[in-house]
């Protein structure tokens, strides 16, 4: 199943962590399915973010490089995954000035 951001452009993010919750043998959508779905999609997000980093300075890689940032500090985010989205956002960028 494919799902796309509110640009229409597929979100490979989305799409990973729906298949990583629904697929057979994972753990059920309770209380534990949704913490590893919360789970998925700060690590998904965060090894887009790096992908995106690696590709500089493509305009395309500093769009998306944009589109995640902004994920991360939202509230959606917060509201998915109840962390502090800007913390999250310092340690990516600084594990992507590392590489």
């Amino acid at each position: 199943m494919d799902y796309y951001n509110a640009e229409h452009y597929m979100d490979r993010t989305a799409a990973e962590a729906m298949r990583n919750v629904m697929e057979e043998g994972r753990a059920p959508l309770n209380e534990e399915g949704c913490l590893r779905l919360a789970e998925a999609l700060v690590r998904l997000a965060a090894e887009d973010y790096l992908r995106a980093w690696r590709c500089l300075p493509c305009r395309s890689a500093g769009k998306r490089i944009g589109e995640i940032e902004e994920f991360f500090l939202s509230e959606h985010f917060t509201g998915l995954t109840g962390l502090d989205g800007r913390a999250i956002l310092r340690i990516v960028r600084r594990e992507a000035k590392k590489q």
